[in-house]
């Protein structure tokens, strides 16, 4: 009896920790890409809108797809929090910027940002339909006989 108990703690124990070292041992593409921010002034016609500007070097030979671009304040809340979805191919440099002219920024902390392997998925284009005929058009062309 001692000895069935003795084995259900071993395996318990064995599944645990083959449990928590997969998650260390994930795929993290965070790990992958260097990235760097700063803040920009560009004048759009007659006025000066501030950016967070970010550029993201892929040190590996994989597609990574940015995801989010963000700003935490000193306190760690999110400010702002943009879904984005920028391409970065295996060994290349991207950009993105967000618009943070809205933002008080003497409460900004730190610029973050979220992203997955992978490839930008392409957006399924449909061709051109034009609008049908209502059954009133229709009747109204049978009338007219055309």
């Amino acid at each position: 009896m001692l000895g069935l108990w003795n084995m259900k703690k071993i395996l318990a124990v064995i599944s645990l920790s083959l449990l928590m070292s997969s998650r260390l041992f994930a795929d993290h593409c965070g790990h992958d890409v260097d990235r760097s921010w700063e803040y920009k002034t560009e004048k759009f016609i007659n006025e000066y809108r501030k950016y967070a500007s970010w550029t993201f070097k892929n040190k590996t030979d994989k597609s990574i797809v940015i995801t989010h671009i963000g700003l935490k304040s000193k306190g760690d809340k999110i400010m702002a929090d943009v879904k984005k979805d920028i391409s970065l191919k295996p060994f290349g440099v991207a950009y993105g910027k967000i618009y943070v002219g809205d933002l008080n920024l003497d409460v900004a902390g730190t610029g973050f940002t979220r992203c997955r392997y992978g490839t930008v998925a392409k957006k399924k284009s449909t061709p051109f339909k034009p609008k049908s005929k209502s059954g009133a058009q229709k009747w109204l062309d049978k009338i007219r006989g055309n």
